[in-house]
């Protein structure tokens, strides 16, 4: 069984990757578009990724410190399966790329909701 102080690590490890991901698209995205003000726009998304690079940094550690490792099994469409990993346990968990998708998206929304314009 994951220990439970680790288990939000393996999550950033899971999840930040791919909201700096996309964020990183939006920026490009925001500095191509005839938006008026993009500054205020670009500002806030990097500083979000700033953030969730910080974080995914301090997991990675925890998890390298602890002989952790998430490991990416398989994948399809539909779904992605991932080891979690330690000197104790394995465990596979298998994710809807629904279910991956709705929880970045909350996870983004934290993230962009925690910077003033």
């Amino acid at each position: 069984m994951i220990p439970q102080d680790a288990l939000s690590h393996f999550e950033n490890a899971l999840y930040l990757p791919m909201l700096i991901k996309i964020l990183e698209k939006d920026l490009l995205t925001i500095e191509e578009t005839q938006l008026k003000f993009k500054r205020p726009y670009a500002k806030m998304i990097d500083q979000a990724i700033n953030k969730a690079q910080s974080e995914l940094k301090k997991s990675n550690i925890y998890l390298g410190r602890n002989n952790m490792k998430l490991i990416k099994f398989s994948s399809n469409k539909e779904f992605t399966e991932f080891i979690f990993s330690g000197i104790r346990f394995e465990e596979r968990k298998k994710y809807s790329s629904g279910e991956l998708k709705s929880r970045t998206e909350e996870i983004m929304s934290e993230y962009l909701s925690k910077f003033e314009i």
